[in-house]
């Protein structure tokens, strides 16, 4: 395996290179693997669709972008944006009525 120009230039021990040139190929091959599979898992795992036409982007969106599609939502959501947060463990929403699952201190 070559090494790319700026680490030749820095790396002046050939055992040094060697160790170098394995640990980025290693890396290469966890991260092809770690791709792979999420993608897997994302194609066995279908989102809910949201009823209505996704807003325009020309112009600022007040409020929840999702507030004109929402069957839950209330002059709340219309007026102040929610912030992202941890709902459950693993789990991030932005939304003033998701529930909150119990997580773990």
């Amino acid at each position: 395996m070559k090494l790319p120009y700026f680490l030749r230039r820095s790396v002046r021990n050939k055992v040094t290179a060697l160790v170098v040139a394995t640990t980025l190929a290693a890396l290469v091959v966890t991260a092809v693997a770690l791709a792979v599979y999420n993608f897997r898992d994302y194609q066995q795992t279908k989102l809910a669709e949201i009823p209505g036409v996704v807003p325009s982007l020309k112009q600022r969106i007040e409020g929840c972008v999702f507030a004109g599609r929402c069957a839950q939502a209330t002059e709340l959501c219309r007026q102040v944006a929610p912030a992202l947060e941890l709902k459950a463990p693993g789990h991030l929403a932005a939304c003033h009525y998701a529930p909150k699952e119990a997580l773990a201190a």
